[in-house]
């Protein structure tokens, strides 16, 4: 059953699996999605998801900010197993929207988009602890 509480990933355990989504990632594979950093859903009542495809809210506005819930242990999660290749059980791992990438591949893509390849890029600074940042 896909589960649907607030916090952490999605329960995709049981038949949903078989009926949703495409192909599971291979190890060393993640999905070329940028979305956990780039892109939220935000529903009329506060709820918000990480993209459209995702069966569950990350945060409330109701309760907290956009900051706080961009920077809480859900999103944290989903970026460090997609950087990670990570994505057995979770919807990540079946989503349809966004086709497997080398896991290499895709932190040199969140590297080059993110804050800190924008500071380098445009500011002339170098960062160094990308490894740490999630």
């Amino acid at each position: 059953m896909i589960g649907n509480d607030h916090h952490g990933e999605a329960d995709v355990s049981g038949s949903e699996l078989g009926t949703w989504g495409g192909p599971k990632v291979e190890p060393g594979w993640t999905r070329n999605c940028l979305d956990p950093w780039n892109f939220v859903f935000i529903y009329a009542q506060g709820e918000v998801r990480p993209c459209c495809a995702y069966p569950k809210a990350i945060g409330d506005l109701n309760k907290t900010s956009l900051k706080n819930i961009l920077n809480d242990e859900p999103v944290k999660k989903i970026r460090r197993n997609l950087l990670a290749g990570t994505l057995e059980g979770s919807m990540c791992d079946r989503c349809s929207m966004r086709a497997p990438i080398k896991v290499d591949d895709l932190k040199k893509k969140v590297k080059e988009f993110s804050v800190i390849g924008l500071c380098h890029k445009y500011l002339g600074r170098r960062v160094t602890d990308f490894e740490k940042w999630p």
